[in-house]
């Protein structure tokens, strides 16, 4: 029963990270244009462009064929030139703020500055630790529904829940019962 369980872990984290390997990298592709300055310029000059959101290190838009676009002004002043040639144009023009991206956003960056290789590693060292503590759950807890619901909260929570296992429960088990003395 124990080996059967320590495979379909083992096979649930090869599949996660799979997931996760094949997904990272291939998020935003096809689905922008990535345009230089000039290129956006012919856009703008055409009245190929129906709206455009400008932040402060990008400017991304949905031209008139449907499909999106993005370009990544090099100074403020080019940011300004091209909100101006956009709003001349008759584009819809809107300024947002790029510091609340969320999740998806953090992790383009961190792809970006970090490099995919780190980010590789980084998840196999979760998926790792999350393949430990499902392990550690299933040989060390005593028999019952709490071993139950701590598998269930490590399998749904992934790193998360690995982690909330690690420090709850884990760390308690180790060392045995609490006295006044100590």
């Amino acid at each position: 029963m124990k080996s059967k369980m320590i495979w379909i872990a083992l096979g649930l984290g090869i599949l996660g990270v799979a997931v996760v390997a094949y997904y990272v990298p291939n998020a935003g592709r096809n689905k922008q244009a990535i345009l230089t300055y000039s290129q956006l310029n012919d856009r703008i000059g055409s009245k190929g462009v129906k709206r455009a959101e400008i932040a402060a290190d990008r400017v991304t838009g949905q031209l008139s064929t449907g499909e999106e676009s993005r370009t990544d002004p090099s100074s403020l002043r080019t940011q300004a030139q091209i909100a101006e040639e956009l709003r001349s144009s008759g584009a819809d023009v809107r300024f947002v703020s790029t510091s609340n991206e969320g999740a998806v956003g953090w992790l383009e960056g961190l792809m970006r500055d970090a490099g995919p290789a780190l980010v590789l590693i980084l998840l196999v060292l979760l998926t790792a630790f999350w393949i430990w503590m499902i392990v550690d759950c299933a040989v060390k807890e005593p028999p019952g529904p709490d071993k139950i619901v701590w598998i269930l909260i490590i399998l749904l929570g992934h790193a998360i829940g690995a982690a909330i296992y690690f420090v709850v429960r884990r760390g308690r088990r180790g060392h045995g019962p609490i006295s006044a003395a100590s």
